[in-house]
């Protein structure tokens, strides 16, 4: 699969779609994209919040959709374990799962894409342990 594979338009599509379904319920969460998957606000790369945040910055975004993404991320970043690990999802305070689907592994590589992709201070230091 290359560019052009799947035509601009729908990509555009499903971006604008996953943006309007992830203000509805940042709204509730107090976070500016939130998302669920049966019924639970996951953060991992599989089915959670950082895998969303990882698929978008790698489609082109407007100014308003990138500065949604970055806050979202920074939102993250306020709830890191002093252990360097995240929360599975939204009001989880154990600090004991670390899985590609839970926990820091899937944020790392979210974090990495999003220092290569804003250039931003706070998201290049969090991955100096990553690289």
């Amino acid at each position: 699969m290359g560019e052009g594979t799947i035509p601009s338009n729908d990509v555009g599509a499903v971006v604008s779609d996953i943006f309007k379904s992830g203000r509805r319920l940042g709204v509730r969460a107090r976070c500016p994209l939130m998302y669920e998957y049966y019924g639970e606000k996951y953060w991992g790369a599989t089915h959670g919040l950082a895998g969303i945040m990882n698929v978008l910055m790698h489609v082109k975004l407007s100014p308003n959709e990138a500065d949604e993404v970055k806050r979202t991320l920074k939102y993250m970043i306020k709830n890191l374990f002093p252990s360097g690990n995240y929360p599975w999802g939204v009001l989880d305070n154990s600090d004991h799962l670390v899985h590609w689907c839970q926990g820091a592994p899937g944020m790392a590589l979210t974090l990495v894409r999003a220092a290569e992709v804003f250039g931003d201070d706070e998201f290049d230091y969090l991955c100096e342990g990553f690289r």
